[in-house]
């Protein structure tokens, strides 16, 4: 699981960036425009991430709370 999410990270981080990437060139992108464009990109993944973690965190808990219930 914790395999799974990790590449899944990884893997959204390189499509956002990506993204950016293409728009950057395909629109011509400078100065404000550009810098406001590789912000929201670094807010965006690192909300996603830290979502990720969170409900990685509540299955780990869930997990193991659910094990308690049955000793």
């Amino acid at each position: 699981m914790q395999r799974i999410l990790s590449s899944s990270i990884i893997v959204l981080a390189i499509v956002i960036f990506g993204g950016v990437v293409w728009l950057t060139e395909a629109q011509h992108l400078t100065g404000v425009t550009l810098f406001a464009l590789w912000i929201g990109a670094f807010i965006l993944t690192t909300v996603l991430v830290t979502l990720i973690k969170v409900w990685q965190l509540r299955l780990q808990q869930t997990k193991d709370g659910g094990s308690d219930d049955k000793r």
